[in-house]
C-alpha cells in the first residue's frame, strides 16, 4: 500500500519534531531491519534521521500507539519524507522510484522545450534573410529554408513512426506507421517544386500534422502546447518567404513590368550604356557604372 507521501496529524511530539526538521525520518524498533534503506540513503548521500521506539519502555509503547492512530500503519518501520508519511520499506522504495521518474520526466520536458524553441531559430532567421538580405544571400536563404522545412517534416513524421513501433501490437497505434512516412515524402516533393509552390505545400503539411497532433497527443497537454508554438513559428516563416517570392519589392514605380530601364539622371552613361541591376558593375570606355545606377525592370 502506497501512502503517496500523505500528511498526517497527531504524531507523538518527538516524532513530529524529527519530521519537521529532517527530510527523511525512519521510525524503527531495535529489531527492525532497515539495512537496505539506510545503505541506499548513504550511497545516494541523502540526509536522514532515525527515531527508535523500544517496546520495553512505557513511553515508547505509548508513542507507538499514537503513531499507529495517526498513520493507520500497524508495524515498524514507518518512513516519512519531506513531512509526509510514505509507509514501510516497500512503499518507500516505490516512492523513490516514482519520484526519480517524475524528476527525469521534468528534465526531459525542459530539454524538449529548449531544443524545440531553438529549432525555430533557423526558420525565423532564414525567413528574415530572404526578405532583407542581398540578392545572392536571399536566394540561398530561400533554398536553405525549404531544405530545413523538409528536414523538420521528416523529424515530426519520425515521432509517429516511434509511437507506431512502440504500440505495434495494437491496431490503433500501428496505423500510424504509414502516416509517419508521408511528411518526409511531402518535404521531398516540396523541394522539387518551384520555391513558392513548395513553401505553400510545406505550410499545408505542417498544419495537417498539427491537426493530427491534437488527436494523437491529447493526453500530453505540455507536448501539444509545444507543438502548437513550433508549428506556428514554422508556418509564419514559410508564409513570409512565400510572400517575398510572390510579391517582390520594387525599387521604383517607373517602368514596372514594361521591360524599360529607369536611369539615374545624375549619372553620365558612357556611350549610352545601361547597367542591369543584376550585375555588380559594367564598364564602357574605361568608365565603371555601379549597380543600381540603372535599374532594369522585369
Amino acid at each position: 500500500m502506497n501512502r503517496n507521501n500523505q500528511t498526517v496529524t497527531g504524531l507523538p511530539s518527538r516524532i513530529q519534531d524529527a519530521v519537521d526538521n529532517h527530510a527523511i525520518v525512519l521510525v524503527v524498533s531495535p529489531v527492525t531491519d532497515t539495512g537496505p534503506v539506510i545503505r541506499w540513503l548513504e550511497a545516494m548521500g541523502r540526509e536522514y534521521h532515525r527515531v527508535q521506539l523500544g517496546m520495553g519502555s512505557a513511553d515508547s509503547r505509548t508513542a507507538f500507539r499514537e503513531l499507529q492512530r495517526s498513520t493507520g500503519w500497524s508495524t515498524l518501520p514507518q518512513i516519512f519524507v519531506r513531512g509526509g508519511f510514505v509507509g514501510g520499506i516497500c512503499e518507500f522504495t516505490e516512492f523513490i522510484r516514482n519520484s526519480e521518474t517524475v524528476e527525469e520526466s521534468a528534465k526531459s520536458r525542459a530539454w524538449a522545450r529548449w531544443l524545440g524553441y531553438a529549432g525555430l531559430a533557423p526558420f525565423l532567421l532564414l525567413a528574415l534573410s530572404s526578405n532583407f538580405a542581398g540578392e545572392e544571400l536571399a536566394s540561398w536563404s530561400v533554398q536553405a529554408l525549404l531544405v530545413y522545412g523538409a528536414l523538420i517534416l521528416s523529424f515530426v513524421g519520425a515521432l509517429y513512426w516511434a509511437r507506431g513501433i512502440g504500440g505495434a501490437i495494437a491496431q490503433a497505434d500501428a496505423r500510424l506507421l504509414p502516416l509517419s512516412v508521408l511528411p518526409a515524402l511531402t518535404g521531398w516533393i516540396a523541394l522539387l517544386l518551384p520555391a513558392a509552390s513548395g513553401s505553400l505545400l510545406m505550410v499545408a503539411a505542417f498544419l495537417l500534422l498539427y491537426l493530427l497532433d491534437r488527436r494523437e497527443w491529447g493526453d500530453w497537454p505540455w507536448f501539444l502546447s509545444l507543438r502548437a508554438h513550433l508549428t506556428a513559428g514554422a508556418v509564419i516563416s514559410l508564409l513570409v518567404m512565400w510572400a517575398v517570392l510572390v510579391f517582390p519589392s520594387q525599387t521604383s514605380d517607373a517602368g514596372a513590368g514594361t521591360g524599360e530601364a529607369s536611369v539615374d539622371p545624375s549619372w553620365s552613361q558612357p556611350g549610352g550604356l545601361l547597367c542591369p541591376g543584376g550585375e555588380a558593375a559594367c564598364q564602357s570606355d574605361g568608365v565603371v557604372v555601379p549597380k543600381g545606377r540603372v535599374i532594369w525592370r522585369m
